[in-house]
């Protein structure tokens, strides 16, 4: 098991500030990949993001598709400190049980949001360990304790003066 200092887990809702280059968001996205390259790091998803990252919402609302936002998605795929988790049983399995475990406390967790913690737990269990998963999805930081990974909004580590 690689042990980096700078492994995260992102949510699909980071792709998808950045393909809308929402304000505030899509530039950290960008100090965040320069931030893992430099420390050697690694971005892990789930294969799901693929789908979840599949148009920018002007595409939707104009009902017009862009080969350069297209573009723009698949060179996040093709980015080497971006690496892909396949969804299989195990994580589907460990999804199921993230949903039951949050009944008791009164929680709904959907399926795809179990998925991405599921995956998250994956990998920290079993490739590296996972420092933060970053999500803009405040309902999700609950999840912290359950998955014993810090959840919390992508932050880029300030510049330090030399």
């Amino acid at each position: 098991m690689k042990n980096d200092n700078a492994i995260f887990y992102w949510d699909s809702c980071l792709f998808l500030s950045y393909i809308n280059g929402e304000p505030g968001r899509s530039n950290i996205f960008e100090d965040l990949l320069d931030e893992v390259e430099r420390n050697k790091g690694e971005v892990f998803t789930s294969t799901i993001a693929i789908v979840e990252v599949a148009y920018a919402s002007r595409e939707r609302l104009s009902f017009s598709l862009s080969t350069k936002i297209q573009n723009q998605i698949n060179e996040i795929w093709a980015d080497p400190y971006i690496s892909l988790v396949e969804f299989n049983r195990p994580i589907a399995e460990l999804a199921r049980q993230l949903i039951r475990d949050a009944i008791p406390n009164k929680w709904v967790l959907k399926p795809k949001d179990a998925v991405h913690l599921a995956s998250a737990l994956w990998v920290n269990n079993n490739i590296s360990k996972v420092n933060e998963f970053c999500t803009y999805d405040d309902g999700l930081a609950k999840y912290t304790k359950m998955i014993g990974i810090q959840i919390k909004a992508p932050h880029v580590s300030p510049s330090r003066l030399l």
